[in-house]
């Protein structure tokens, strides 16, 4: 299944070299918990995605998730290079009742989290430009909300995102 979405936002004009670059989202994880890993489901969801074998660079969010996603990639990816990036995702999680669970432990109100979609304070693009064509992003949903994607956002999903036209494709979707 092939879904295309364009940034809402997008600075059409803008000139940037044609580049691709890839993500993947965090399959099923632990509910309610600090830094959680992926469940059994998650893992397997995970698993399934089927990879770009022309991956030059992996950029690893720094929360478990994304170190079991790694964990599993790896096998596949021999010899690429790595690299980490709490803009790809961090410890922290969603909770219930609009509540984000920090790697401590402690649960804060929504409202006080500070987090990639406050685009004032990041622009998503420039991470996607300052890394090497073809580069594997394992990131959360919110990387992906705040590049304007949230439309297509899925649990355990490959995407595609070319930076010229700020598009993005679903490749591998469980």
């Amino acid at each position: 299944m092939r879904t295309i979405c364009r940034r809402a936002n997008a600075k059409d004009g803008m000139k940037v070299k044609k580049k691709i670059a890839y993500l993947i989202t965090h399959g099923e994880r632990i509910p309610e918990t600090a830094n959680p890993g992926h469940t059994e489901e998650g893992l397997a969801q995970i698993r399934s995605l089927v990879l770009p074998a022309d991956v030059s660079l992996i950029m690893a969010g720094t929360g478990q998730r994304f170190e079991d996603i790694l964990k599993i990639i790896s096998e596949k990816l021999k010899g690429v290079p790595v690299k980490y990036s709490p803009f790809c995702g961090g410890a922290e999680s969603r909770g219930s009742n609009k509540t984000i669970i920090l790697a401590s432990g402690n649960v804060i109100p929504a409202e006080s989290y500070v987090g990639l979609k406050a685009a004032d304070i990041f622009d998503p693009w420039r991470l996607l430009e300052a890394v090497p064509d073809r580069t594997l992003f394992l990131a959360g949903g919110e990387l992906l909300g705040a590049l304007g994607f949230q439309s297509i956002k899925h649990k355990a999903c490959l995407y595609g995102i070319d930076l010229a036209k700020r598009t993005a494709i679903i490749l591998s979707k469980v």
